[in-house]
């Protein structure tokens, strides 16, 4: 029995919104049930509760009058919750307890941040309660501070951004040399959002059993490149187990975005080192070596070691954003050493001289690919397939 006494005594105001008194004959459905209001007009002499809490019940009076409480709960107190899909409009939020509930926005999130195409991504912790509207449906009321998040441009036509993922521990691109090539300038501008946004990134080179000499050689070289530019670099093959063991040390226990390129063997990739995940696997287009968007929608995947991994649909091209000018030289760490020494203090490494880090892509201690990255970049070429 529910003691309503009891319940106020012990500050349970703050869970309830409101409490009524509602006449009712046995057998009746909730139909029949009227409100308080028309009730109190029809009988003044029917008990109305007095109390006007913050969340809602039904108290309903018998036809002999006595008194019983149903508790019906419309709106719990605003729990917390992680963003773990995003279908467009509609979200799934993981509470605290494991239980996941699909989810809507309210319309005042899409006013705050009028240039982000979704203004919650996945990763995204929330505060949510349930949604009077719909059943088993809640309603994320609001969104808590970053830790960080890492965003493109929604298309190659919009001025919109995409926030891909938030809060993460670790940025893992996926590529590869064949089926479908993966280009350096599409890696540098992940890595430069890493960069920019605080995210440690990964590179993993998948498909290396697809590679003959000649490709295993270019490989060694691009490998180089990016170690020397102070990342973690991997190579490996979905198809061979074996080789994904340093991967999946690296990633045990961290929240990880996995993103790119339709075809480079994302969702097989996650398959083989989770088995029984379970992801949508399809061939690629050989005639073309391009591959199908498996993936439609950013989804969180929680392994049972922890591990939160974090699938994004392929994407063709990655846009840079929110990354000024005069800062872009600071995203490419081999470059920092060099700074310091370039002649003006404002040098963009372009036609300046003087310039220490076009003196170090001389002599071989900067990469000339990455070089040429950061002048096209620089140079407002944001889409790089």
């Amino acid at each position: 029995m529910f003691n309503l006494k009891e319940t106020l005594i012990n500050g349970f105001e703050n869970v309830v919104s409101s409490i009524a008194v509602y006449p009712f004959k046995p057998g009746d459905t909730g139909e029949n049930k009227q409100s308080t209001k028309d009730c109190k007009n029809k009988n003044p002499q029917i008990p109305v509760c007095p109390f006007s809490l913050k969340h809602g019940f039904q108290s309903y009076v018998s036809a002999s009058g006595y008194q019983k409480l149903e508790l019906c709960c419309l709106n719990l107190q605003a729990l917390k919750g992680t963003i773990i899909k995003s279908t467009g409009s509609w979200y799934q939020v993981l509470d605290t307890s494991g239980k996941v509930m699909p989810g809507r926005i309210r319309g005042k999130f899409r006013l705050i941040e009028k240039d982000t195409s979704n203004p919650i991504a996945v990763g995204d912790e929330v505060e949510f309660k349930e949604d009077p509207a719909y059943a088993d449906t809640v309603q994320i009321t609001q969104l808590y501070p970053r830790k960080n998040h890492i965003v493109r441009k929604s298309n190659k036509l919009s001025a919109k951004r995409q926030v891909i993922a938030a809060n993460m521990d670790l940025g893992l691109m996926i590529a590869s040399l064949v089926a479908p090539r993966t280009s350096l300038g599409f890696i540098d501008r992940f890595l430069v959002c890493c960069e920019a946004f605080h995210i440690p990134a990964i590179l993993f080179f998948n498909k290396t059993d697809l590679l003959h000499t000649e490709g295993k050689e270019l490989l060694g070289e691009i490998m180089h490149i990016y170690r020397k530019a102070g990342y973690t670099v991997l190579c490996g093959s979905a198809m061979e187990p074996n080789t994904l063991i340093e991967l999946h040390n690296k990633i045990k226990g961290k929240t990880v975005m996995e993103t790119g390129h339709s075809g480079v063997g994302k969702s097989t990739l996650l398959n083989k080192l989770y088995p029984g995940i379970g992801v949508k696997t399809q061939a690629i287009n050989m005639q073309h070596e391009t591959g199908k968007h498996t993936t439609t929608f950013a989804e969180m995947h929680i392994m049972p070691d922890g591990t939160r991994l974090i699938d994004t649909p392929g994407i063709r091209d990655f846009g840079v954003v929110d990354v000024p000018v005069k800062e872009l030289s600071q995203y490419f760490p081999e470059f920092r050493p060099y700074l310091p020494q370039c002649k003006f203090n404002d040098c963009q490494h372009t036609n300046e001289p003087e310039c220490a880090v076009k003196l170090a892509v001389s002599s071989g201690d900067i990469s000339k690919e990455r070089f040429y990255s950061y002048l096209s970049i620089l140079s407002g070429e944001d889409v790089f397939e």
